[in-house]
């Protein structure tokens, strides 16, 4: 199922594979289509696919990958973007705050870069590193 012209929704598919959420009709009912919209912008300005490496998640998988407690992930407002190197993560990064995302996190580590449209009480223009 398509939430746009370039994201399905397995895309978004919480990786527990047992609830609500791993689902293409769950995704297309909980996710928040100001993330989708950001996601349109940000691959439109990068002019090349992003790679989707987690969007929802139920409590349980949350808590399994040491997610926080008041994720932005649980709400459908988040998803982590796969990058292939300092380059392309700082273009990543470039797009999402010319685009208009307040809320950026880079997991060096991993190289993955998380951004979300969270506003639930959460600290805006933020960026994090880990």
């Amino acid at each position: 199922m398509k939430l746009s012209d370039n994201f399905a929704a397995k895309e978004f598919c919480c990786l527990c594979g047992k609830c609500n959420y791993s689902t293409d009709e769950g995704v297309d009912k909980f996710i928040n289509r100001n993330l989708i919209l950001l996601l349109e912008a940000m691959r439109s300005f990068m002019d090349r696919p992003i790679k989707i490496t987690s969007g929802i998640r139920c409590p349980e998988h949350n808590k399994a990958v040491g997610g926080e407690d008041n994720s932005a992930h649980l709400r459908g407002e988040a998803a982590d973007i796969r990058i292939a190197g300092s380059v392309e993560r700082y273009e990543l990064v470039m797009a999402a705050m010319t685009k208009g995302c307040r809320r950026i996190g880079v997991y060096k580590d991993q190289d993955i870069v998380h951004v979300d449209v969270s506003t639930h009480g959460v600290p805006q223009d933020v960026m994090w590193v880990r």
